[in-house]
This record gives structure tokens, C-alpha cells and sequence, in this order.
């Protein structure tokens, strides 16, 4: 009689398997990564720090850590750099400059190389092998004219879906999108605003290098630009630096660029990566501010500015 209800006892179980798995009820846990670079009073990076010197707080609620990785933790990296007609007479120099920057980074770190105007051009996915990242470098051609800053930003995004660890972007640009000029003459896929909001979804730091093209395109009228274009070019890049805790770097000269990447490669290696796992997730699409404090007297902190809680 036993050996009998155990049986059927089995058997109601296994009838009932199906509808248990689709009403099981799935807790996910989103984990926010940080990438935190820590300056003292004078603007010196502080490099000693641990993770028990950190505090993350999200609106204003202290959260825990979970993960910590040290600064010389491997980084994978795009080097975007624009080759639309603005730059045109420069990109030679701009090739021979990426190559002296690949070779200033760590040999762990991953890096891919791409260039854009209307569309973006891959040359190399990420990898380790310095050798075909400075091939693929020399190889750059011109490509079509124009400008797609916003939309060749959200593909270069679509390239770290399957990273993990410190990622960052390091574009070199007027930020000057035709969308600027003329949104009907010139659409986009996504607008500013829409890459903004996925920036901060993302966990990708950026470093904006701004080339100042705005004398060859007002002053001497190569291009349809106005003083007020680069005015909103200058403060978008801006914006997308502070949100991702990057930093916004200013090219006058292309003659500069290489002591401006020397600078980038500098920055990166005092990268802190840390994540935490919210303790009250909402998924309602609000913003979620994200403030880190040091211990250690006059520290300034830098990082991304908060996330969407989707």
C-alpha cells in the first residue's frame, strides 16, 4: 500500500512539474559596475587604496561591495577615431598616433580599432595581438563622407555586450553629428539624448578627445558648421564624460594627439573597478543616482554619475 501511494504520490508530481516551472518566480540581481578613479588635493591619483577605503551609496543608501578588482586588472578598449571631412588632412598623423597609443597600453589589455563617418569601420575586434592592431590601423582607407556621431557611439556600445571587467571607449572627434546641421537632412537612428540614456545603462567609461576643426569649418568655410554647432558638440561630449566618469580632453593641434593619448594611457591604469548589487531594485526605469566616498582625507572621487533601474 506504501510502495502504491508513493507512486502516485510521483506521479502527481511529475504532472504537475510543468505548470510549477511556469509559474516559478525569477529574482534577478542587477549588478552595478564602477569604474573609480581617486585624486587627492592636488589632483594626484591616489593608487593604494583597498576596497574597505570605499563606500558606494545609491540615492543616498550606503550599498556592499561585491566585487573589487585592482587597478591592473586587464581593460578592454575601443579607439574610435573619426574620419569624416573635417579630418581628412589629418588622418595620416592620426594613424601613426594610434599606433604609439596601442603600444603605451598594458599587453594584457584588449583592444579594437575603428574609425567612422557615415557609418563605422571595424579594423581589428578586441584582442591582445599588438602586431595586427597596428596592421589594421595602417589600413584604414577613406570612407564616405559625413558624420554619424551618435549612431557609430550606439554601435560602438553593441561591441562590449559580450566583455566583462573595465571597459572603456576612447574617441577622438569634433563631435560635430550632421544631425546638427539638419535633422530632417540629415536623420539618425539614435538621437543624443537616446545615447545618453544608454551610456548610462552602460558600464563603459569614455574619453572623449576633442578636435578642434572649427576654425578650418567656419572661420575658412570648409564646412556647413557654426560657431553654436561646436558650442552643443563641446557640451555633448562634455555630458558623456561626466555620465560615465571619463574624462573630456581637448585637441587644438594634431601635432598634440600623441601626448594627449599618453595622458588617456595614464589615466586608465589608475581605473579602481568595483561592483554592488542594489539592495532595493525597483525596475521601473527611474535613474538611480550613484555617489562613492573615499577614506581619505580630501580625496576627490570620479565615476558614473548613476544607471537606469530597468
Amino acid at each position: 500500500m506504501t510502495s502504491r501511494l508513493l507512486q502516485i504520490g510521483l506521479a502527481c508530481l511529475l504532472l504537475a512539474a510543468p505548470s510549477l516551472a511556469q509559474g516559478t518566480i525569477r529574482i534577478e540581481t542587477p549588478l552595478v559596475n564602477l569604474n573609480v578613479r581617486v585624486m587627492d588635493g592636488a589632483g594626484r591619483n591616489i593608487v593604494d587604496l583597498a576596497a574597505p577605503d570605499f563606500e558606494v551609496y545609491e540615492d543616498g543608501v550606503r550599498q556592499d561591495l561585491t566585487h573589487f578588482t585592482p587597478m591592473n586588472a586587464p581593460v578592454s578598449l575601443l579607439l574610435l577615431m573619426d574620419f569624416s571631412f573635417s579630418a581628412q588632412d589629418k588622418r595620416k598623423m592620426m594613424k601613426e598616433a594610434a599606433v604609439r597609443f596601442i603600444e603605451s597600453l598594458a599587453p594584457v589589455d584588449r583592444i579594437a580599432i575603428a574609425t567612422f563617418t557615415n557609418e563605422l569601420n571595424l579594423g581589428a575586434s578586441f584582442t591582445t595581438d599588438r602586431k595586427r592592431l597596428k596592421k589594421a590601423a595602417g589600413k584604414f582607407k577613406d570612407q564616405p563622407t559625413g558624420t554619424k556621431f551618435y549612431d557609430s557611439m550606439w554601435q560602438s556600445l553593441d561591441l562590449f555586450k559580450p566583455l566583462t571587467g573595465r571597459k572603456a571607449i576612447v574617441v577622438l572627434t569634433d563631435g560635430s553629428d550632421n544631425n546638427l546641421l539638419d535633422p530632417e537632412e540629415f536623420p539618425v537612428k539614435h538621437s543624443f539624448n537616446k545615447l545618453l540614456e544608454r551610456i548610462a545603462e552602460e558600464d563603459v567609461t569614455i574619453y572623449p578627445l576633442y578636435f578642434d576643426t572649427e576654425y578650418e569649418m567656419v572661420d575658412l568655410g570648409k564646412g556647413r558648421e557654426t560657431r553654436e554647432t561646436f558650442v552643443i558638440a563641446r557640451r555633448q561630449l562634455n555630458k558623456i564624460a561626466e555620465q560615465t566618469g571619463g574624462t573630456m580632453f581637448r585637441v587644438n593641434r594634431i601635432e598634440d594627439l600623441k601626448d594627449v593619448y599618453e595622458r588617456v594611457a595614464a589615466e586608465l591604469r589608475t581605473l579602481y573597478s568595483m561592483a554592488f548589487s542594489p539592495d532595493k531594485p525597483r525596475h521601473d526605469g527611474s535613474f538611480r543616482k550613484v555617489a562613492v566616498k573615499v577614506r581619505r582625507d580630501r580625496a576627490r572621487v570620479k565615476t558614473r554619475r548613476g544607471y537606469y533601474d530597468k
